[in-house]
């Protein structure tokens, strides 16, 4: 597997502050879900909730 680049401090604390949001995101909201047109903003939603196993589903 091949190393991910560092993060600048300035991407790192956006990365923080959007993990930040979508846990608060899951704790208010019981059946909160990300409506996605597929766009890259939407995939990168995406990532984020799937690959930190946040409690947000997906409409279909």
């Amino acid at each position: 597997m091949s190393q991910l680049p560092s993060l600048t401090p300035e991407l790192a604390a956006k990365v923080e502050r959007l993990d930040t949001l979508l846990d608060s995101i899951a704790e208010r909201h019981e059946n909160v879900k990300l409506a996605s047109s597929l766009s890259a903003e939407d995939m990168l939603l995406t990532h984020a909730i799937l690959s930190r196993g946040v409690k947000i589903g997906f409409s279909r």
